[in-house]
Parts: C-alpha cells; structure tokens; sequence
C-alpha cells in the first residue's frame, strides 16, 4: 500500500513485485486520507517542506487476509518517504532496509506492528 503527498494510493496483493495483483479502485476509495498538501498534484518545492498525512483504513480493505480485529496481532510493515524523481533525490523509512539501493518492497527488512 503506497500513498503519496496528496493521498493517492496505489494498492496490490500478492506475494512479490513479479507476483502481485493491483486492488480495484473501489476498494482503494473505502481508505479514508487527510494530507496537509491538499489533494491536487504539486510541483517540487524548494527548500524546508514538511507535510502530513493521515490514514484510516477498514478492515474490509484487508479482505486478502480477513482481517476482522487488531487486538493481539502483528504485522510486518514499513513506511517510507521516495524522492527518487526529485531534483535532489532521497530516501528514508522508518524501518531499515539493509540493502545497497533503495528497495522498499521486502518484508524481511520490515519492522513489526504490534497491536494490543
């Protein structure tokens, strides 16, 4: 699941990059978003820019998996900020990835979301 700047979401199921599905859009539509950079497409601003965005997703989205409570599961995942179109390009996650390039798509460098 990948959203950007402006909330847009790009959704798949599957095993691997070789091996995934894309999620209908009006799955994608029940995911709730709220961004502090507004929903229309932005140009690369220079300098000290900071944005937000908030994400509420139900569990009917999760049908790949029949998510039906949080409490007392775990998952793996990751989140990542990819500036690789930028003037200046950069990366960052929240979880290492211990790769040589930038490589977001593999769940052995995810970190763990426990849920009580």
């Amino acid at each position: 699941m990948k959203f950007n700047a402006i909330g847009t979401c790009l959704l798949g199921v599957g095993t691997g990059r070789a091996n995934s599905q894309r999620i209908r859009p009006e799955i994608i539509s029940k995911i709730r978003r709220l961004t502090t950079a507004g929903t229309k497409p932005v140009r690369e601003i220079e300098g000290e820019y900071a944005w937000t965005i908030t994400v509420a997703i139900p569990f009917e989205v999760f049908f790949h998996h029949q998510v039906k409570d949080l409490k007392g599961k775990i998952f793996r995942a990751n989140f990542y900020k990819c500036g690789d179109k930028l003037t200046v390009s950069h990366y960052v996650t929240w979880n290492l990835m211990g790769t040589k390039k930038p490589d977001y798509h593999q769940p052995e460098h995810f970190g763990l979301l426990k849920f009580v």
